[in-house]
């Protein structure tokens, strides 16, 4: 290296001295993953207050199979927060791990749904696919949306390095918030709905999460 190249490396080093400020360390995931619950418990509480609670909520709520389902679809969607949020964290988190732990909630929550089907031997009601029922879509758009964009943020605010994984974790808490306040608007449980109006439109935002995970995240 030759004495122009010292001076330039040392005025270099200068101007970054100069130039630099103060870095925020964050908390840990733990700690972003509290404040995250609860700024999106009431976001989420409000929405579902301004939709309007299902008329026999307090029958349904006593029911042990809805509680379960709802149970099931809460742990998901806090597993998959979590998982967002320590992936944003190169080497926090086991990413065989969280794999593991959100197909098994997964698997869970479609086994409670599909349950009330099997037990009646797959009688399942005809006309599920009325269009009218996009309205739960929308609701599930309108529960998540919000306390998913938040999570998005707080995602890049770190630097997580599997884009894509991180991106559909984001996208299955945001969503699975939304299918968790909209089976308390929603009138209908029969199974075939909440498979077609509930499920799959979270599977899709998992999907497009997925798919954007780079540009999402970058």
């Amino acid at each position: 290296m030759t004495r122009a190249d010292d001076q330039g490396l040392v005025r270099t080093i200068a101007t970054l001295a100069r130039d630099a400020t103060p870095v925020r360390p964050l908390a840990s995931p733990a700690v972003r993953l509290a404040r995250w619950v609860m700024g999106a418990l009431a976001a989420s509480v409000l929405v579902v207050g301004v939709l309007g609670l299902r008329a026999d909520v307090v029958g349904r709520a006593s029911d042990p199979a809805f509680a379960v389902q709802a149970g099931v679809l809460a742990a998901l969607t806090l597993a998959a927060a979590g998982n967002a949020l320590r992936l944003a964290i190169p080497g926090a988190a086991r990413v065989g791990r969280a794999r593991a732990t959100t197909l098994t909630l997964t698997l869970a929550w479609l086994a409670v749904v599909l349950w009330p089907a099997v037990k009646d031997g797959l009688a399942w009601p005809t006309g599920w696919a009325d269009v009218a029922h996009v309205t739960c879509a929308a609701r599930i758009a309108a529960v998540g949306m919000l306390p998913g964009i938040v999570l998005l943020f707080m995602v890049r605010a770190a630097a997580p390095l599997d884009l894509r994984w991180a991106a559909a974790s984001l996208a299955l808490a945001g969503a699975g918030l939304g299918a968790l306040g909209t089976q308390f608007i929603c009138m209908d449980d029969a199974t075939v709905h909440v498979l077609a109006w509930h499920a799959l439109p979270v599977a899709v935002v998992v999907g497009v999460g997925a798919a954007l995970g780079r540009r999402l995240l970058r």
